[in-house]
């Protein structure tokens, strides 16, 4: 009878102490794999224009989990800076004796 009675109790604590586990093939898959990289180096056919805005699309990049998606953004080419007024004033003469 007793042993029917434990049979039956459902609310027996079950074991949730964490077994070790192997994660050297793991390891190795994270070693193997190159580094992430989050830049890209693109080249045009013809120079840009100082001061335009340029819209770059990126279609079906995967990314790290294997997901394809599209991207896009805004380049802004920065016009060159303006010269420098030279200054034209003279220095005051020197007047000491």
């Amino acid at each position: 009878a007793d042993s029917a009675r434990k049979a039956a109790d459902t609310t027996a604590k079950r074991d949730t102490t964490p077994q070790a586990q192997d994660i050297s093939a793991i390891r190795r898959l994270l070693r193997d794999r190159p580094v992430p990289s989050d830049k890209v180096v693109v080249r045009v056919a013809q120079p840009v224009t100082p001061g335009q805005k340029y819209l770059i699309r990126v279609l079906g990049a995967t990314n790290l989990n294997g997901a394809r998606s599209d991207g896009q953004a805004v380049l802004t080419v920065p016009a060159p800076p303006q010269p420098v007024a030279r200054d034209t004033t003279r220095a005051p003469q020197d007047t000491t004796p």
